[in-house]
């Protein structure tokens, strides 16, 4: 009796639900846990079928079935195991349950105890987890960064899709590796470094670093953490690798971009500068010129010939560096001309002489003679040959013993060849590759911004050209091809001086500055004309209002009224004086001048100015109906 009360009590206290059903399959027992788990009262059970009670429609024949072939000495198939079967509610719901069924005797009767558990709330823990898994890892695949976890061996746990085939693997094969088996020596020093710090510090770590994948060196922002388990422990150190190398090289080219517009702008503002100064240049640079011509002229046949000619030729020198430079800066459309490549040549070498001096380079020039001029933008190619020069002298910097530089110029197959070589450490053949990429350099951060030899590749390719570096060269060899195209008509030989016995007509030389106006007049006498000189625009137009003169040259900058405020007079007052007006200025850089002299269509000379610029002037001015087809 004893054992009767507490094997009901263990019935009525089991979670599980206990049904006992006897031979005829009627409900025997059915304890708190059934009801609440079927929504049968006790009282509604007892007495009743147990396929009627608990088990759905569509299994009652199979159940029946099976439970008669059982009693009629057949093979057990579900008792003394557990299995996984679905069951019905009061309601008529069904619900999964974990089965178990065994055979009891009592009192000479053959008993059948089913332990029922339902497995609904497991079943939907179950579909949880699935799901999680599944955008876990949907999340892997496709993040675009290098995921991973490592257990306590030191083997991966998790690695995701990512990860494994910039690593050269298919998805899932890195699993149960270790990173001596996949990483590089570099990448796998790395990785230890980092492990052993999480190990020390137990803390998240994240540093920039660079593997070695199957696609190339990758940038990658690391942060490596620990996972501890239940005793706090650490049982897996996993890591997120992100790929920054598209963004380091986009902040790499927008530094380049950032240190090439500072380049630009200072170019710009050392252009607005030179439009102040080049007229205070440019006046006494054209007193040296113009004097030392004279000087010469007047010191012929004497001792003082000589020295008269080497001041001539300094000054000369001079005007050409400051006309180049001036060139340089000016920013105007590009201009194709008749060029003479030599004379190009030797004027960008005389504009780097000092740098090449002051560093130790011996520059050799070997010029064919008699080439072809070819048709392009002198301060373009000016530039080009500027930036080759000052490129080679900046790799010899470096060079021990003695540094040299070789520019030579041929005609070959229809082009004029200008070839700059030295012989300095050259080019790697990986740096050969990118050299004219933009913004490519070798030279330290602040020393060259990248666009030089692009630009330069540029330039020349525009004008039909070839800009390449030379193959096999000892130390460095850039050559330029110029296309020589059809050029028709020879440069105006310098006109000869007008007869002094026959007078030319009269002059007006108007410039503030008198000395400068006084060596020009000296200028016009030589060349037959009666001058007079006037030292600014109002004076002029004083002179102007009462005389006619058959040629007046005036400069184009001056106090109070300027050289476009002479001229908007003589439209207004004396128009058939503009056809005898030209100018004299050293402000063709002031987007002012620059402007008025395209509108004015008249003829003008850049200070400092020679004897054949002048002349050239002169019958430009004095041209039969040049400003009548102008005005027209």
């Amino acid at each position: 009796m004893h054992s009767d009360v507490i094997l009901a009590a263990v019935i009525r206290s089991s979670l599980d639900c206990i049904v006992v059903a006897d031979e005829q399959g009627q409900v025997v027992e059915f304890n708190p846990a059934a009801e609440h788990c079927f929504g049968y009262s006790r009282e509604e059970a007892l007495g009743h079928p147990i396929a009627e009670i608990i088990i759905p429609a569509h299994l009652r024949d199979a159940h029946s079935a099976g439970f008669a072939r059982y009693l009629a000495g057949g093979e057990p198939r579900v008792l003394g195991r557990r299995v996984e079967v679905e069951a019905m509610r009061k309601d008529g719901s069904t619900c999964p349950v974990e089965l178990a069924i065994t055979e009891v005797k009592a009192g000479g009767k053959r008993l059948f105890t089913a332990s029922l558990r339902d497995l609904t709330e497991r079943r939907e823990m179950e579909r949880m987890v699935r799901d999680s898994e599944a955008r876990l890892s949907a999340f892997l695949d496709n993040a675009p960064a290098a995921m991973y976890l490592k257990d306590r061996g030191g083997r991966y746990a998790l690695a995701n899709r990512f990860m494994a085939e910039r690593l050269g693997y298919k998805h899932g094969q890195l699993i149960g590796k270790t990173p001596e088996e996949v990483l590089t020596p570099a990448s796998l020093a790395e990785a230890r470094e980092v492990d052993a710090i999480i190990r020390e510090t137990r803390a998240t770590h994240a540093r920039e670093t660079n593997f070695t994948t199957s696609e190339g060196v990758m940038s990658a922002l690391t942060i490596r953490f620990p996972v501890f388990d239940e005793a706090g422990e650490i049982a897996y150190i996993g890591g997120v690798a992100l790929d920054v190398s598209g963004q380091k090289k986009a902040e790499l080219e927008l530094q380049r971009s950032r240190e090439a517009l500072y380049q630009s702008e200072k170019m710009s503002a050392m252009g607005s500068m030179l439009a102040g100064v080049s007229h205070e240049l440019n006046n006494p640079l054209a007193i040296v010129v113009g004097e030392a011509i004279l000087l010469e002229e007047e010191a012929g046949g004497t001792p003082l010939a000589e020295s008269a000619g080497r001041i001539h030729r300094a000054a000369e020198r001079c005007s050409r560096i400051v006309q180049t430079f001036l060139a340089m800066a000016r920013q105007k459309p590009p201009e194709r001309v008749e060029l003479n490549v030599n004379a190009a040549v030797e004027a960008a070498v005389e504009l780097t002489a000092y740098g090449m001096r002051s560093n130790g380079v011996e520059v050799t020039c070997a010029l064919a003679p008699g080439l072809p001029a070819v048709l392009a933008d002198s301060d373009q190619i000016q530039q080009v040959l500027i930036n080759l020069l000052i490129n080679a002298q900046q790799a010899l910097q470096e060079q021990a013993g003695a540094r040299s530089l070789r520019v030579t110029t041929a005609e070959s197959h229809g082009a004029v060849n200008i070839r700059v070589s030295d012989n300095g450490p050259g080019v790697s053949p990986e740096i050969a590759r990118r050299i004219f990429d933009p913004f490519f350099t070798t030279k330290p951060q602040g020393s060259g911004t990248g666009i030089g030899l692009s630009y330069s590749q540029g330039v020349v390719e525009a004008h039909g050209g070839k800009l390449f570096l030379a193959d096999g060269a000892q130390g460095a060899a850039f050559e330029v091809m110029l296309p020589v195209e059809a050029v028709t008509g020879q440069a105006p030989a310098e006109p000869a001086p007008v007869e002094r016995t026959a007078p030319a007509g009269r002059a007006l030389v108007v410039d503030d500055e008198p000395e400068l106006g006084q060596m020009v007049a000296r200028f016009l006498s030589r060349e037959g004309f009666a001058v007079q000189v006037v030292p600014g625009g109002r004076e002029a137009i004083a002179k102007l209002a009462e005389t006619d003169f058959d040629l007046i040259l005036s400069d184009l900058r001056m106090p109070d009224v300027d050289g476009p405020a002479l001229h908007a007079w003589l439209v207004e007052n004396r128009r058939h004086l503009v056809d005898r007006l030209g100018f004299l200025t050293g402000d063709t850089l002031g987007p002012a001048a620059v402007r008025f002299l395209d509108e004015a269509q008249r003829p003008f000379a850049e200070k400092p100015f020679t004897r054949v610029s002048l002349r050239t002037l002169i019958r430009e001015v004095l041209a039969p109906g040049r400003s009548r087809e102008a005005a027209e």
